[in-house]
Protein backbone atom coordinates (compact mmCIF):
# COMPACT_ATOMS: atom_id res chain seq x y z
CA UNK A 1 0.00 0.00 0.00
CA UNK A 2 2.89 2.30 0.78
CA UNK A 3 4.49 1.66 -2.64
CA UNK A 4 1.24 2.45 -4.45
CA UNK A 5 0.87 5.66 -2.46
CA UNK A 6 4.38 6.68 -3.44
CA UNK A 7 3.75 6.04 -7.20
CA UNK A 8 0.52 8.02 -7.05
CA UNK A 9 2.25 10.98 -5.41
CA UNK A 10 5.01 10.99 -8.06
CA UNK A 11 2.42 10.94 -10.85
CA UNK A 12 0.56 13.86 -9.29
CA UNK A 13 3.79 15.81 -8.98
CA UNK A 14 4.64 15.20 -12.65
CA UNK A 15 1.20 16.33 -13.77
CA UNK A 16 1.49 19.45 -11.68
CA UNK A 17 4.86 20.25 -13.22
CA UNK A 18 3.41 20.09 -16.74
CA UNK A 19 0.38 22.16 -15.80
CA UNK A 20 2.69 24.88 -14.48
CA UNK A 21 4.78 24.86 -17.65
CA UNK A 22 7.83 23.61 -15.75
CA UNK A 23 8.11 20.51 -17.97
CA UNK A 24 7.93 22.29 -21.33
CA UNK A 25 11.65 21.94 -22.01
CA UNK A 26 11.91 18.39 -20.83
CA UNK A 27 12.95 15.90 -23.56
CA UNK A 28 10.98 12.66 -23.75
CA UNK A 29 12.25 9.80 -25.94
CA UNK A 30 9.93 7.19 -27.56
CA UNK A 31 10.70 3.70 -28.79
CA UNK A 32 12.49 3.42 -32.16
CA UNK A 33 9.84 2.33 -34.74
CA UNK A 34 10.26 1.27 -38.36
CA UNK A 35 6.75 1.72 -39.77
CA UNK A 36 5.45 0.21 -42.99
CA UNK A 37 5.51 3.15 -45.38
CA UNK A 38 7.82 3.57 -48.35
CA UNK A 39 10.88 5.43 -47.06
CA UNK A 40 11.74 8.55 -49.01
CA UNK A 41 14.77 10.84 -48.58
CA UNK A 42 14.29 12.76 -45.35
CA UNK A 43 12.73 9.83 -43.50
CA UNK A 44 13.60 9.68 -39.80
CA UNK A 45 13.58 7.22 -36.95
CA UNK A 46 13.90 3.50 -37.36
CA UNK A 47 12.51 3.74 -40.92
CA UNK A 48 15.79 5.36 -42.00
CA UNK A 49 17.57 2.08 -41.16
CA UNK A 50 15.13 -0.24 -42.92
CA UNK A 51 16.01 -1.86 -46.22
CA UNK A 52 13.07 -1.97 -48.60
CA UNK A 53 12.12 -5.23 -50.29
CA UNK A 54 11.60 -5.10 -54.07
CA UNK A 55 10.31 -8.16 -55.89
CA UNK A 56 12.79 -9.46 -58.44
CA UNK A 57 10.17 -9.94 -61.16
CA UNK A 58 7.55 -7.88 -63.00
CA UNK A 59 3.88 -8.75 -62.43
CA UNK A 60 2.16 -8.76 -65.80
CA UNK A 61 -1.46 -7.54 -65.69
CA UNK A 62 -2.21 -7.44 -69.41
CA UNK A 63 -2.53 -10.07 -72.13
CA UNK A 64 0.25 -12.57 -72.83
CA UNK A 65 1.12 -15.15 -75.50
CA UNK A 66 -1.48 -17.56 -74.12
CA UNK A 67 -4.27 -15.11 -75.05
CA UNK A 68 -3.63 -15.46 -78.79
CA UNK A 69 -5.87 -17.89 -80.65
CA UNK A 70 -5.81 -17.81 -84.46
CA UNK A 71 -2.29 -16.34 -84.53
CA UNK A 72 -0.98 -19.55 -82.98
CA UNK A 73 -3.02 -21.88 -85.21
CA UNK A 74 -3.15 -20.41 -88.69
CA UNK A 75 -0.93 -22.14 -91.28
CA UNK A 76 2.07 -20.13 -92.49
CA UNK A 77 3.09 -19.50 -96.07
CA UNK A 78 6.14 -17.82 -97.59
CA UNK A 79 6.13 -14.96 -100.09
CA UNK A 80 9.10 -13.86 -102.22
CA UNK A 81 7.63 -10.57 -103.43
CA UNK A 82 5.46 -7.72 -102.18
CA UNK A 83 2.80 -9.01 -104.60
CA UNK A 84 1.99 -12.61 -103.68
CA UNK A 85 0.03 -14.26 -106.50
CA UNK A 86 -1.77 -17.58 -106.62
CA UNK A 87 -4.22 -19.35 -108.91
CA UNK A 88 -7.52 -20.85 -107.82
CA UNK A 89 -9.67 -23.46 -109.53
CA UNK A 90 -13.34 -22.81 -108.84
CA UNK A 91 -14.89 -25.55 -110.95
CA UNK A 92 -14.38 -28.34 -113.45
CA UNK A 93 -16.78 -26.94 -116.02
CA UNK A 94 -20.38 -27.83 -116.89
CA UNK A 95 -21.65 -31.14 -115.53
CA UNK A 96 -24.95 -32.95 -115.19
CA UNK A 97 -27.56 -32.95 -117.95
CA UNK A 98 -25.38 -30.95 -120.36
CA UNK A 99 -23.03 -33.92 -120.72
CA UNK A 100 -25.65 -36.38 -121.98
CA UNK A 101 -25.33 -36.87 -125.76
CA UNK A 102 -26.77 -39.00 -128.52
CA UNK A 103 -25.15 -42.09 -130.03
CA UNK A 104 -23.29 -40.25 -132.80
CA UNK A 105 -22.67 -36.99 -130.91
CA UNK A 106 -19.93 -35.66 -128.71
CA UNK A 107 -20.30 -33.10 -125.96
CA UNK A 108 -19.55 -29.43 -126.47
CA UNK A 109 -16.13 -28.20 -125.45
CA UNK A 110 -15.89 -27.80 -121.70
CA UNK A 111 -13.37 -25.81 -119.67
CA UNK A 112 -12.19 -25.54 -116.09
CA UNK A 113 -12.64 -22.36 -114.07
CA UNK A 114 -9.27 -20.79 -113.22
CA UNK A 115 -8.52 -17.34 -111.83
CA UNK A 116 -5.36 -15.53 -110.77
CA UNK A 117 -5.48 -13.79 -107.38
CA UNK A 118 -3.05 -11.43 -105.67
CA UNK A 119 -2.35 -10.49 -102.06
CA UNK A 120 -0.35 -7.36 -101.34
CA UNK A 121 2.15 -7.60 -98.51
CA UNK A 122 1.72 -5.14 -95.65
CA UNK A 123 4.19 -3.99 -92.99
CA UNK A 124 3.77 -3.94 -89.22
CA UNK A 125 6.32 -2.13 -87.06
CA UNK A 126 6.74 -1.41 -83.36
CA UNK A 127 9.55 0.90 -82.20
CA UNK A 128 11.03 1.02 -78.69
CA UNK A 129 13.69 3.13 -76.98
CA UNK A 130 15.65 2.98 -73.72
CA UNK A 131 18.16 5.45 -72.34
CA UNK A 132 21.72 4.23 -71.88
CA UNK A 133 21.48 5.24 -68.23
CA UNK A 134 18.49 2.94 -67.73
CA UNK A 135 20.63 0.03 -68.95
CA UNK A 136 23.49 0.76 -66.52
CA UNK A 137 21.63 0.83 -63.21
CA UNK A 138 20.78 -2.17 -61.05
CA UNK A 139 17.42 -3.21 -62.56
CA UNK A 140 15.14 -6.04 -61.53
CA UNK A 141 14.92 -7.04 -65.21
CA UNK A 142 16.85 -6.17 -68.35
CA UNK A 143 15.03 -3.19 -69.94
CA UNK A 144 15.94 -4.25 -73.48
CA UNK A 145 14.61 -7.76 -72.88
CA UNK A 146 11.34 -6.36 -71.57
CA UNK A 147 11.04 -3.92 -74.48
CA UNK A 148 11.78 -6.60 -77.07
CA UNK A 149 9.24 -8.95 -75.54
CA UNK A 150 6.64 -6.16 -75.44
CA UNK A 151 7.31 -5.27 -79.09
CA UNK A 152 6.92 -8.88 -80.24
CA UNK A 153 3.67 -9.28 -78.28
CA UNK A 154 2.42 -6.02 -79.81
CA UNK A 155 3.22 -7.22 -83.33
CA UNK A 156 1.49 -10.57 -82.71
CA UNK A 157 -1.58 -8.81 -81.29
CA UNK A 158 -1.70 -6.55 -84.36
CA UNK A 159 -1.43 -9.53 -86.72
CA UNK A 160 -4.26 -11.33 -84.94
CA UNK A 161 -6.40 -8.19 -85.12
CA UNK A 162 -5.65 -7.95 -88.84
CA UNK A 163 -6.58 -11.60 -89.44
CA UNK A 164 -10.03 -10.92 -88.03
CA UNK A 165 -10.75 -7.27 -88.88
CA UNK A 166 -8.11 -5.88 -91.25
CA UNK A 167 -9.28 -3.63 -94.10
CA UNK A 168 -6.92 -2.57 -96.88
CA UNK A 169 -9.34 0.12 -98.10
CA UNK A 170 -8.76 2.41 -95.10
CA UNK A 171 -6.73 5.11 -96.80
CA UNK A 172 -6.92 8.42 -98.59
CA UNK A 173 -5.60 6.97 -101.87
CA UNK A 174 -8.15 4.37 -102.92
CA UNK A 175 -9.36 0.81 -102.51
CA UNK A 176 -6.64 -1.59 -101.38
CA UNK A 177 -4.13 1.19 -100.74
CA UNK A 178 -4.33 1.26 -96.95
CA UNK A 179 -1.71 0.07 -94.47
CA UNK A 180 -3.78 -2.90 -93.24
CA UNK A 181 -4.30 -6.21 -95.03
CA UNK A 182 -7.81 -7.55 -95.54
CA UNK A 183 -9.11 -9.77 -92.75
CA UNK A 184 -11.74 -12.49 -92.46
CA UNK A 185 -14.59 -10.06 -91.81
CA UNK A 186 -14.02 -8.42 -95.18
CA UNK A 187 -13.04 -11.51 -97.20
CA UNK A 188 -15.83 -13.90 -96.17
CA UNK A 189 -18.61 -13.61 -98.80
CA UNK A 190 -21.99 -12.19 -97.78
CA UNK A 191 -23.67 -15.52 -98.50
CA UNK A 192 -21.65 -17.06 -95.67
CA UNK A 193 -22.63 -14.43 -93.08
CA UNK A 194 -25.34 -15.36 -90.57
CA UNK A 195 -26.96 -12.54 -88.57
CA UNK A 196 -28.04 -13.59 -85.06
CA UNK A 197 -29.60 -10.20 -84.33
CA UNK A 198 -28.28 -9.99 -80.76
CA UNK A 199 -29.11 -13.56 -79.70
CA UNK A 200 -26.71 -15.93 -77.95
CA UNK A 201 -24.83 -18.58 -79.91
CA UNK A 202 -26.54 -21.99 -80.10
CA UNK A 203 -25.79 -25.41 -81.53
CA UNK A 204 -28.19 -24.66 -84.37
CA UNK A 205 -26.11 -21.64 -85.40
CA UNK A 206 -22.85 -23.60 -85.46
CA UNK A 207 -24.52 -26.32 -87.49
CA UNK A 208 -25.79 -23.71 -89.96
CA UNK A 209 -22.26 -22.33 -90.40
CA UNK A 210 -20.80 -25.83 -90.81
CA UNK A 211 -23.41 -26.67 -93.47
CA UNK A 212 -22.72 -23.47 -95.44
CA UNK A 213 -19.04 -24.42 -95.51
CA UNK A 214 -19.83 -28.04 -96.44
CA UNK A 215 -22.00 -26.86 -99.35
CA UNK A 216 -18.86 -25.20 -100.69
CA UNK A 217 -16.87 -28.46 -100.34
CA UNK A 218 -15.11 -27.49 -97.12
CA UNK A 219 -14.88 -29.09 -93.71
CA UNK A 220 -14.88 -26.67 -90.79
CA UNK A 221 -12.75 -27.59 -87.80
CA UNK A 222 -12.26 -24.36 -85.79
CA UNK A 223 -14.44 -21.67 -84.22
CA UNK A 224 -13.03 -18.35 -82.97
CA UNK A 225 -15.10 -16.18 -80.64
CA UNK A 226 -14.78 -13.80 -77.68
CA UNK A 227 -14.68 -15.53 -74.32
CA UNK A 228 -18.06 -14.03 -73.38
CA UNK A 229 -19.71 -15.67 -76.38
CA UNK A 230 -18.29 -19.06 -75.48
CA UNK A 231 -19.39 -18.65 -71.85
CA UNK A 232 -22.94 -17.77 -72.95
CA UNK A 233 -22.91 -20.82 -75.24
CA UNK A 234 -21.96 -23.01 -72.26
CA UNK A 235 -24.48 -21.36 -69.93
CA UNK A 236 -27.23 -22.12 -72.40
CA UNK A 237 -26.54 -25.82 -71.84
CA UNK A 238 -26.29 -25.85 -68.04
CA UNK A 239 -29.77 -27.34 -67.70
CA UNK A 240 -28.34 -30.43 -69.40
CA UNK A 241 -25.24 -30.74 -67.24
CA UNK A 242 -24.12 -33.80 -65.31
CA UNK A 243 -23.19 -33.55 -61.67
CA UNK A 244 -20.15 -35.66 -60.78
CA UNK A 245 -20.08 -36.89 -57.19
CA UNK A 246 -17.14 -38.93 -55.94
CA UNK A 247 -18.20 -38.86 -52.32
CA UNK A 248 -20.53 -36.91 -50.08
CA UNK A 249 -17.88 -34.19 -49.66
CA UNK A 250 -16.69 -34.03 -53.28
CA UNK A 251 -19.24 -32.68 -55.74
CA UNK A 252 -18.28 -31.14 -59.10
CA UNK A 253 -20.91 -29.06 -60.88
CA UNK A 254 -20.75 -27.29 -64.22
CA UNK A 255 -18.72 -28.03 -67.34
CA UNK A 256 -16.95 -26.55 -70.32
CA UNK A 257 -17.57 -27.15 -74.02
CA UNK A 258 -14.20 -27.15 -75.83
CA UNK A 259 -15.58 -29.03 -78.84
CA UNK A 260 -18.90 -29.05 -80.67
CA UNK A 261 -19.78 -31.98 -82.89
CA UNK A 262 -21.65 -30.54 -85.85
CA UNK A 263 -23.41 -32.54 -88.51
CA UNK A 264 -20.25 -32.13 -90.61
CA UNK A 265 -17.69 -33.07 -87.97
CA UNK A 266 -15.98 -31.79 -84.83
CA UNK A 267 -15.48 -28.04 -84.32
CA UNK A 268 -12.85 -26.95 -81.81
CA UNK A 269 -13.95 -23.84 -79.90
CA UNK A 270 -11.29 -21.17 -79.26
CA UNK A 271 -12.48 -18.42 -76.86
CA UNK A 272 -10.46 -15.21 -77.08
CA UNK A 273 -9.87 -12.58 -74.42
CA UNK A 274 -8.58 -9.97 -76.88
CA UNK A 275 -10.89 -10.12 -79.92
CA UNK A 276 -13.10 -7.30 -78.60
CA UNK A 277 -10.28 -4.98 -77.51
CA UNK A 278 -10.16 -2.91 -80.69
CA UNK A 279 -13.94 -2.65 -80.97
CA UNK A 280 -14.38 -0.69 -77.72
CA UNK A 281 -13.63 3.04 -77.51
CA UNK A 282 -11.04 3.84 -74.84
CA UNK A 283 -12.33 7.18 -73.59
CA UNK A 284 -9.39 7.67 -71.21
CA UNK A 285 -6.69 7.32 -73.87
CA UNK A 286 -4.37 10.29 -74.25
CA UNK A 287 -4.64 12.31 -77.45
CA UNK A 288 -1.49 12.42 -79.56
CA UNK A 289 -0.16 15.99 -80.03
CA UNK A 290 -0.01 15.31 -83.78
CA UNK A 291 -3.61 14.08 -83.91
CA UNK A 292 -6.13 15.93 -86.09
CA UNK A 293 -8.93 17.98 -84.59
CA UNK A 294 -12.16 16.29 -83.61
CA UNK A 295 -14.77 16.33 -86.38
CA UNK A 296 -18.12 18.10 -86.19
CA UNK A 297 -20.96 15.59 -86.53
CA UNK A 298 -24.65 16.10 -87.24
CA UNK A 299 -27.33 13.42 -87.51
CA UNK A 300 -30.54 13.05 -89.46
CA UNK A 301 -33.15 10.30 -89.15
CA UNK A 302 -35.19 9.10 -92.10
CA UNK A 303 -37.39 6.14 -92.92
CA UNK A 304 -35.47 3.31 -94.51
CA UNK A 305 -34.47 -0.32 -94.09
CA UNK A 306 -33.26 -0.12 -90.49
CA UNK A 307 -33.22 -3.17 -88.24
CA UNK A 308 -33.43 -1.48 -84.85
CA UNK A 309 -34.87 -3.24 -81.82
CA UNK A 310 -37.81 -1.96 -79.79
CA UNK A 311 -35.43 -1.10 -76.95
CA UNK A 312 -33.60 1.32 -79.26
CA UNK A 313 -36.76 3.39 -79.64
CA UNK A 314 -37.10 4.18 -75.94
CA UNK A 315 -33.74 5.97 -75.61
CA UNK A 316 -31.59 8.25 -77.72
CA UNK A 317 -28.80 6.61 -79.69
CA UNK A 318 -25.38 7.90 -78.61
CA UNK A 319 -22.55 8.06 -81.15
CA UNK A 320 -18.83 8.82 -80.93
CA UNK A 321 -16.84 9.68 -84.06
CA UNK A 322 -13.13 10.24 -84.52
CA UNK A 323 -10.68 10.73 -87.36
CA UNK A 324 -7.66 8.43 -87.62
CA UNK A 325 -4.55 9.81 -89.27
CA UNK A 326 -1.27 8.18 -90.29
CA UNK A 327 0.57 6.18 -87.61
CA UNK A 328 -2.77 5.80 -85.79
CA UNK A 329 -2.89 9.39 -84.54
CA UNK A 330 -6.52 9.58 -83.45
CA UNK A 331 -8.50 12.74 -82.86
CA UNK A 332 -10.56 13.27 -79.75
CA UNK A 333 -13.99 11.68 -80.23
CA UNK A 334 -16.96 13.88 -81.11
CA UNK A 335 -20.22 12.84 -79.43
CA UNK A 336 -23.67 13.21 -80.95
CA UNK A 337 -27.14 11.77 -80.32
CA UNK A 338 -30.07 10.71 -82.50
CA UNK A 339 -33.71 9.80 -81.82
CA UNK A 340 -35.34 7.04 -83.85
CA UNK A 341 -38.84 7.37 -85.27
CA UNK A 342 -39.39 3.66 -85.95
CA UNK A 343 -37.58 0.33 -86.11
CA UNK A 344 -37.04 0.85 -89.84
CA UNK A 345 -35.40 4.26 -89.41
CA UNK A 346 -31.90 4.93 -90.69
CA UNK A 347 -29.54 7.37 -88.99
CA UNK A 348 -27.26 9.33 -91.31
CA UNK A 349 -24.17 10.88 -89.76
CA UNK A 350 -22.67 13.82 -91.64
CA UNK A 351 -19.07 14.10 -90.46
CA UNK A 352 -17.41 17.47 -91.10
CA UNK A 353 -13.63 17.04 -90.92
CA UNK A 354 -12.82 20.71 -91.50
CA UNK A 355 -10.66 22.48 -94.06
CA UNK A 356 -7.13 21.75 -92.82
CA UNK A 357 -6.32 18.35 -91.32
CA UNK A 358 -3.16 17.69 -89.32
CA UNK A 359 -1.22 14.68 -90.59
CA UNK A 360 -2.33 12.25 -93.29
CA UNK A 361 -5.97 11.26 -92.69
CA UNK A 362 -6.76 7.59 -93.30
CA UNK A 363 -10.30 6.85 -92.14
CA UNK A 364 -13.13 7.77 -89.80
CA UNK A 365 -14.30 5.47 -86.98
CA UNK A 366 -17.93 5.44 -85.83
CA UNK A 367 -18.88 4.06 -82.42
CA UNK A 368 -22.31 3.62 -80.83
CA UNK A 369 -23.06 3.22 -77.14
CA UNK A 370 -24.27 -0.10 -75.78
CA UNK A 371 -26.74 0.79 -73.03
CA UNK A 372 -26.13 -2.49 -71.16
CA UNK A 373 -22.37 -2.09 -70.66
CA UNK A 374 -22.11 1.67 -71.13
CA UNK A 375 -19.26 1.21 -73.63
CA UNK A 376 -19.03 2.62 -77.14
CA UNK A 377 -18.58 -0.15 -79.72
CA UNK A 378 -17.15 0.25 -83.20
CA UNK A 379 -19.94 -0.09 -85.78
CA UNK A 380 -18.22 1.23 -88.90
CA UNK A 381 -15.11 2.66 -90.55
CA UNK A 382 -15.20 4.96 -93.59
CA UNK A 383 -12.08 5.38 -95.78
CA UNK A 384 -10.98 8.96 -96.28
CA UNK A 385 -10.94 8.51 -100.06
CA UNK A 386 -14.76 8.45 -99.86
CA UNK A 387 -14.73 12.09 -98.80
CA UNK A 388 -16.65 14.88 -100.47
CA UNK A 389 -15.96 18.61 -100.35
CA UNK A 390 -18.79 20.85 -99.15
CA UNK A 391 -18.19 24.60 -98.79
CA UNK A 392 -14.46 24.00 -98.82
CA UNK A 393 -14.53 21.44 -95.97
CA UNK A 394 -14.03 17.69 -96.12
CA UNK A 395 -17.09 15.57 -95.32
CA UNK A 396 -17.75 11.84 -95.05
CA UNK A 397 -21.10 10.18 -94.47
CA UNK A 398 -22.14 7.05 -92.60
CA UNK A 399 -25.57 5.42 -92.47
CA UNK A 400 -26.46 3.37 -89.39
CA UNK A 401 -29.23 0.84 -90.07
CA UNK A 402 -28.22 -1.34 -87.09
CA UNK A 403 -26.34 -3.75 -89.31
CA UNK A 404 -23.73 -3.99 -86.54
CA UNK A 405 -25.25 -3.98 -83.07
CA UNK A 406 -23.09 -2.46 -80.30
CA UNK A 407 -22.31 -4.87 -77.49
CA UNK A 408 -22.35 -7.91 -79.78
CA UNK A 409 -19.51 -9.90 -81.29
CA UNK A 410 -18.42 -11.90 -84.34
CA UNK A 411 -17.86 -15.66 -84.47
CA UNK A 412 -15.62 -17.02 -87.22
CA UNK A 413 -15.98 -20.64 -88.36
CA UNK A 414 -13.60 -22.26 -90.82
CA UNK A 415 -10.87 -24.72 -91.63
CA UNK A 416 -7.26 -24.32 -90.51
CA UNK A 417 -6.01 -26.05 -93.65
CA UNK A 418 -3.16 -24.57 -95.68
CA UNK A 419 -5.21 -24.97 -98.87
CA UNK A 420 -7.96 -22.82 -97.33
CA UNK A 421 -6.12 -20.08 -95.45
CA UNK A 422 -2.55 -19.02 -94.74
CA UNK A 423 -0.72 -16.19 -93.07
CA UNK A 424 1.74 -15.43 -95.86
CA UNK A 425 4.97 -13.90 -94.60
CA UNK A 426 7.46 -11.99 -96.69
CA UNK A 427 9.57 -11.59 -93.55
CA UNK A 428 8.88 -12.99 -90.11
CA UNK A 429 9.42 -10.88 -87.00
CA UNK A 430 12.88 -9.35 -86.94
CA UNK A 431 14.61 -6.85 -84.68
CA UNK A 432 16.12 -3.94 -86.59
CA UNK A 433 18.57 -1.65 -84.68
CA UNK A 434 18.07 2.05 -85.37
CA UNK A 435 20.67 4.78 -85.59
CA UNK A 436 21.92 6.16 -82.28
CA UNK A 437 21.46 9.93 -82.33
CA UNK A 438 21.33 10.52 -78.56
CA UNK A 439 22.15 8.69 -75.34
CA UNK A 440 19.65 5.92 -75.96
CA UNK A 441 19.25 2.58 -77.66
CA UNK A 442 16.49 2.39 -80.27
CA UNK A 443 15.17 -0.52 -82.27
CA UNK A 444 12.08 -1.55 -84.18
CA UNK A 445 10.50 -4.96 -84.66
CA UNK A 446 9.28 -5.48 -88.23
CA UNK A 447 6.93 -8.02 -89.79
CA UNK A 448 5.87 -8.17 -93.43
CA UNK A 449 3.02 -10.28 -94.73
CA UNK A 450 -0.74 -10.59 -95.21
CA UNK A 451 -3.67 -12.96 -94.87
CA UNK A 452 -4.36 -15.17 -97.88
CA UNK A 453 -7.88 -16.64 -97.75
CA UNK A 454 -7.65 -18.99 -100.72
CA UNK A 455 -11.17 -20.39 -100.28
CA UNK A 456 -13.43 -17.63 -98.85
CA UNK A 457 -16.52 -19.84 -99.12
CA UNK A 458 -14.93 -22.34 -96.75
CA UNK A 459 -15.23 -19.81 -93.92
CA UNK A 460 -18.37 -18.42 -92.31
CA UNK A 461 -19.10 -15.53 -89.96
CA UNK A 462 -21.86 -15.24 -87.42
CA UNK A 463 -22.44 -11.57 -86.66
CA UNK A 464 -24.30 -9.70 -83.90
CA UNK A 465 -23.81 -12.52 -81.40
CA UNK A 466 -24.62 -11.70 -77.77
CA UNK A 467 -21.49 -11.84 -75.64
CA UNK A 468 -22.66 -10.90 -72.13
CA UNK A 469 -23.04 -13.72 -69.63
CA UNK A 470 -24.48 -11.71 -66.73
Amino acid sequence: MAKFQKAAEEAQALAAAFSNGKGASTDFAKSLTTGNDVVLPGGTGGAALRRQDLADDVKNLTYTKKDFTIFNLIPRGIADSTAYEYTIQDGYGDAGSSRFVGEMDIASINDIDLERKVVSMKIISDTRQASILSLQVNNTADPLDKLLDAAMITIAKTIEYGIFYGDADLSAKGAGQGFEFDGLKKLIPAANVIDLGGKILTETDLNAAAVKIAENYGTADSVFMPVGVQAAFVNNQLNRQWVSQGSASQVASGFNVPTFFSSQGALKLYPSTIMMNDKILNRSAAIDPQAPLAPVVTTSVKAGAGKFADSDLSNDLHYAVRLVSAKSAKSAPAFVDAKLASNASEVTLDINLGVQIIGAPQHVEIFRKDEFTGNFFLIGRVPFFNKTVVDGAFHVSFVDANEDIPGTADVFVGSMDHEVVELVELASMQRLPLATIKASVQFTVLWQGALALYAPKKFARLKNVKSQVY
